[in-house]
């Protein structure tokens, strides 16, 4: 059962929901994490499992700048970013694995005239595509990215969430955020929102005391809303 402190009565006041998209709609750590090392493969080297959860949700620019820097990469940076987008995208033809509560409850929502929006930090080619898979085009017309030039600071800096509200046209305090990872828990209530963090395998060991709910499953998210 979820985890459910006092500011739940919050929720009452809610009128839109801003969805994290690798983690929470679908299991695509995997894929970022294969296609991370199909790019260091490259350059001689590799990351394990272990050291790539420390980088989850901290965004495209702030893992491979370390990277660079850590394992000595040559190219650029932007050539990084695009042969880690090129990787990823072959990874999500070959089929993503959906995360079905999730999934199930943004088609409610939809369906629900709730307003609702995409607040990633991956590409948006990536998102494109992530989405187009999951057979949620038609859900998330809103989204943004972490390449968006309104967002001068990825997770955990609130950027993304305050663009997302803007252009939602609500208050980022009558917003709810579902994350699963620590700096993107901290994105989200830095920009006033009530967060519901769903901590996955790959983000179990992160801290997520910043959230307002913690909650192994979306399908409890009914119980929060009565």
């Amino acid at each position: 059962m979820p985890k459910m402190h006092e500011r739940v009565q919050r929720l009452h006041e809610i009128e839109a929901v801003i969805f994290d998209l690798d983690g929470v709609l679908v299991d695509s750590e995997p894929i970022h994490f294969r296609a991370a090392n199909r790019v260091l493969a490259r350059y001689g080297t590799a990351i394990s499992d272990a050291d790539y959860r420390t980088y989850i949700g901290l965004g495209e620019g702030p893992t491979w700048t370390d990277w660079r820097r850590r394992f000595g990469l040559r190219p650029s940076l932007h050539s990084l970013l695009e042969h880690h987008t090129a990787a990823r995208l072959q990874e999500i033809a070959a089929g993503v694995p959906a995360i079905a509560d999730a999934v199930d409850l943004a088609r409610r929502l939809r369906d629900d005239a709730v307003p609702l929006a995409i607040a990633s930090s991956s590409t948006p080619a990536v998102i494109d595509a992530l989405l187009t898979a999951l057979g949620l085009a038609d859900v998330f017309s809103l989204r943004v990215s972490g390449e968006d030039p309104e967002v001068h600071a990825g997770k955990p800096a609130p950027d993304i969430y305050q663009c997302a509200a803007a252009r939602l046209g609500v208050a980022p305090t009558a917003c709810v955020a579902i994350e699963d990872s620590g700096p993107g828990v901290l994105a989200a209530t830095r920009a006033g929102m009530f967060c519901i963090a769903v901590p996955t395998r790959w983000t179990a060991d992160q801290d997520f005391s910043a959230a307002d709910v913690v909650m192994e499953s979306l399908r409890y998210f009914p119980l929060l809303v009565g």
